[in-house]
């Protein structure tokens, strides 16, 4: 489930080349335009979505992947957005997000957190460990591709108990 496409390279630890003030089409949605700022990126843990998601909370949990990850395993509540329009029609400047993706190396939540830092909106987290994070705490994820009569959720195992 880690490394997919694009996610194998953890932004924080890239020397920024300060000749460069944006980089055209590599922003997270295709053709947008993602300016390099040297910023801290805040963070969520785990057990602090998980209480967030079990409470109800009035959030936006944004799975930053292309759609084929997403319809393989997402956190269950989360929103997905092919474009950049989507997800301004979707995304509200004051509303709390929460962008994640695979893992904590993977690029694609780095993208969005740093593309909705700069469009404007103001209460923006990254949730780092992502997909890989929330299964190995055996929470469950969903599917949109499950054909089983679990309504497309289910648990990704556990690789120390995998094959058990």
């Amino acid at each position: 489930m880690s490394g997919g496409v694009g996610c194998s390279q953890d932004l924080r630890s890239s020397p920024i080349d300060e000749s460069a003030h944006s980089l055209e089409g590599v922003g997270y949605w295709p053709g947008d335009t993602l300016h390099l700022v040297d910023y801290e990126i805040k963070t969520i843990e785990r057990e602090e979505l998980k209480a967030k998601l079990d409470r109800g909370d009035n959030f936006k949990l944004v799975m930053a992947m292309h759609e084929w990850g997403f319809r393989i395993a997402h956190i269950p509540g989360s929103m997905h957005f092919n474009t950049v329009e989507e997800a301004r029609e979707g995304l509200d400047l004051d509303d709390e997000i929460v962008v994640y993706c695979t893992d904590p190396a993977c690029v694609a939540s780095q993208f969005a957190y740093r593309w909705l830092i700069e469009s404007g909106y103001t209460n923006v987290r990254r949730y780092e460990g992502g997909v890989s994070d929330w299964a190995a705490a055996e929470y469950e994820l969903e599917s949109d591709t499950a054909s089983d009569s679990s309504g497309g959720a289910f648990f990704l195992p556990n690789r120390s108990t995998a094959g058990s």
